[in-house]
């Protein structure tokens, strides 16, 4: 046997024809559905009740729970959708077969009642029991003894004996309503007898619906009742009525499983969006920083959120896709976080989730987009743009012809393996190993040069003049620096002036010009220590001995990543609004 055959009662759907040939109608054959007794008590009762809904529906007898061939198959003709629905959505019309469903007929015509059954069968009876009793003699009207003879006459509907309602082989009555009028008094003994007769006969029989045809006495019971009732009464609405209060309950147990289901959902969502927001405060991604300015400034040292995602949104298409593990965002905030609170590698890693290779390898990458998108904010000024911003006070001390402020300042390092570079590092300011870098301010408080590092024991002076400071420098220029700068030679071959503290070489005092301007210069300076403290508070990598791992030399760079981590501190410090507060009236703090 070739294909698939449909098993419900007078379906003649199959996949192939007689001659083994695949028939293209369209129709699918689809299995009983299974029993899953281990994936819960939910699912078990519910694919349990399945199954059941389905071998009712094909009603054969050769089918039952328990024994199910696995060639039975139900075609897609008797399902609304033309499949079965999801096993779980039990109200769906399709959770089991409903249309054309052979059986459906066979029960109707069981269930059509004994009413429509006896209207069938009592004209055929009717017409034997009237010739079976045409020799009886008729009797008169009112007269009980008239039912045992001859029928009346054909016309008058009122009589008792208008059709045959007495001794009918088919129905036999236990109980007669009689008139009142007409009851007599009968032989205990007889009646004892005749009781115990009517005991033992069959009592399963069926009672006549159309009360227009039954015998009715002269005193009349309502018409409406029917004259005889059974000892075993047959209701044409009992099995109906079992079947809808068993789907009500059905329904009313499905409804109340729905409202588990659905309440215990909306638990579960609700517990999954909690989880969510708490995971993601917890993630260290946009949502930890997100509308909280303060939490921003600590842990990257930016003003606003707005900021970091300007700065994010600059750099994004240059960082490195080959990272999975942390989102662009998250490479950003790890490496500010480091620069902003000099946190061990360990921690970081844990904060994010990765392990200390993954920081390590984000952190340089990183710093390498920064340093080659956020290194031009550092940028030597125009003359004129350096006289439209020259605050008041540099205008009456120095006219229009101061362009930098210069000082030194140091990293420490950890102490070096070889002696040479132990030497070479060691700063007799500090008593310790560092790395010293040369930056200049302009006199409106911006970082407009940052030199590449140098080794502790190098002096200011070397430091200016092999930085490329002297490059930048234009005629006429002048150059506000501390006594250590020893470079009016320098600066005097490019035809610019140095200006610093006064001493009193060899003299007992100064002059009192000398003593004026050493004022206004060190009034001037205290710009340059506010700026160079807020750079060194806001990032505290500077203030603490950084690992010798950032003092390598970048691949195919002369620079080393310490030297980016300073010029991108000093750049990301020119995002912020100056430290020299200036006045409407025009005077500085």
């Amino acid at each position: 046997m070739v294909g698939s055959y449909c098993c419900v009662i007078n379906c003649r759907s199959s996949s192939h024809d007689s001659r083994r040939k695949k028939l293209d109608h369209g129709l699918s054959f689809y299995r009983f559905p299974a029993w899953r007794q281990n994936e819960g008590s939910k699912v078990s009762d519910v694919t349990k009740r399945r199954r059941e809904a389905w071998v009712s529906a094909v009603g054969r007898p050769c089918i039952s729970f328990s024994h199910i061939s696995a060639s039975m198959r139900v075609c897609s003709r008797h399902f609304h959708s033309g499949k079965p629905a999801y096993g779980m959505l039990e109200s769906h019309p399709d959770w089991a077969p409903s249309l054309h469903l052979g059986c459906d007929e066979i029960r109707e015509s069981e269930t059509e009642g004994p009413a429509s059954q006896l209207r069938r069968k009592r004209p055929r009876k009717t017409e034997k029991q009237t010739t079976a009793e045409t020799d009886t003699p008729q009797t008169a009207p009112g007269d009980t003894q008239a039912a045992e003879g001859t029928p009346t006459y054909g016309m008058p509907g009122s009589q008792t004996d208008w059709t045959s309602s007495l001794h009918l082989g088919q129905v036999k009555a236990t109980k007669t309503k009689r008139p009142v009028h007409n009851i007599k008094r009968q032989n205990p003994s007889k009646t004892s007898k005749r009781k115990k007769r009517t005991d033992t006969t069959d009592t399963t029989q069926i009672a006549p619906v159309d009360t227009r045809d039954t015998w009715a006495a002269e005193g009349g019971t309502d018409i409406s009742e029917p004259a005889v009732k059974l000892e075993t009464e047959c209701d044409p609405c009992a099995e109906i009525r079992h079947v809808l209060i068993k789907s009500e309950a059905g329904e009313r147990a499905e409804c109340d499983f729905c409202e588990c289901m659905r309440a215990e959902v909306n638990s579960l969502l609700e517990e999954n969006g909690e989880l969510r927001r708490e995971l993601n405060e917890r993630k260290m991604s946009e949502e930890f920083l997100k509308a909280d300015d303060v939490k921003v400034m600590y842990y990257t040292g930016l003003t606003s959120f707005a900021v970091l995602m300007d700065v994010l949104n600059h750099i994004k298409p240059f960082l490195p896709q080959m990272n999975r593990i942390l989102s662009p965002f998250q490479m950003l905030f790890l490496t500010l976080m480091r620069l902003r609170l000099d946190l061990p590698i360990q921690l970081i890693a844990d904060l994010f989730h990765t392990d200390l290779k993954t920081v390590s390898t984000t952190f340089g990458d990183t710093m390498d987009v920064l340093y080659a998108q956020l290194g031009p904010l550092i940028d030597w000024p125009e003359r004129q743009c350096l006289l439209a911003t020259m605050p008041p006070k540099f205008v009456d001390s120095f006219g229009n012809r101061a362009v930098i402020i210069l000082d030194c300042f140091e990293v420490g390092i950890e102490g070096l393996s070889s002696l040479k570079a132990r030497g070479q590092s060691f700063s007799h300011n500090q008593y310790n190993h560092t790395v010293k870098y040369l930056i200049g301010f302009t006199p409106a408080g911006a970082v407009s040069f940052v030199s590449k590092g140098f080794g502790g024991s190098c002096s200011d002076k070397h430091v200016a003049e092999n930085s490329g400071l002297l490059d930048k420098l234009l005629p006429g220029d002048l150059v506000l620096a501390d006594h250590g700068f020893d470079i009016e030679d320098s600066v005097g071959m490019m035809c610019a002036e140095v200006k610093d503290h006064a001493f009193t070489k060899g003299q007992r005092q100064l002059d009192v010009k000398d003593v004026e301007e050493t004022h206004r210069i060190a009034h001037l300076r205290v710009r340059l220590e506010r700026l160079m403290g807020s750079i060194r508070d806001k990032y505290a990598v500077l203030n603490k001995t950084v690992p010798n791992s950032l003092l390598r030399p970048c691949e195919g760079e002369e620079v080393t990543l310490l030297d980016k981590v300073v010029t991108v501190c000093c750049a990301l410090a020119n995002i912020f609004p100056s430290v020299v507060v200036k006045y409407d009236d025009g005077h500085d703090e």
